[in-house]
């Protein structure tokens, strides 16, 4: 019998911290636009309807578009803005190590990734509940 362990990285694995600051449902229009310099903290979206425009202050402007993901990682600056409207699911989130740093600060640029299925539904109910496993769901 072979067995392999890695005691270190378990401890270390263990001490990454995921804080959920701030979730939530939004319906936004034109009205929907202003400026993020380096907001210390990591924004996740999930498009539900519409589009948005992202215009970070160093690289390339993006879409936001329907059934897609984008992680804003943490001290990524950009302006936002809405031409028409658009739906979604919001975190706002820090994922530290044992020093406090933000993990996600070292992406140097949005990640985007179509989602494998709507959950859009199961994430709304979870989103109005006050029961712990579906916040647990959602962290």
């Amino acid at each position: 019998m072979n067995v392999t362990s890695n005691s270190p990285l378990c401890e270390n694995t263990n001490h990454v911290h995921l804080m959920l600051l701030h979730f939530g449902h939004a319906l936004v229009g034109r009205d929907w636009r202003g400026s993020n310099p380096s907001p210390g903290l990591s924004r996740l979206y999930y498009v539900m309807d519409g589009t948005a425009r992202i215009l970070p202050q160093e690289g390339e402007p993006f879409i936001l578009t329907a059934g897609n993901w984008y992680l804003l990682p943490a001290d990524y600056s950009f302006d936002f803005s809405c031409d028409d409207r658009m739906e979604h699911i919001y975190f706002h989130l820090k994922f530290c190590d044992l020093d406090g740093l933000d993990l996600l600060s070292s992406i140097p640029a949005p990640i985007e990734f179509p989602a494998s299925e709507d959950k859009s539904a199961l994430f709304l109910s979870c989103l109005a509940s006050d029961a712990l496993a579906d916040g647990l769901f959602l962290r």
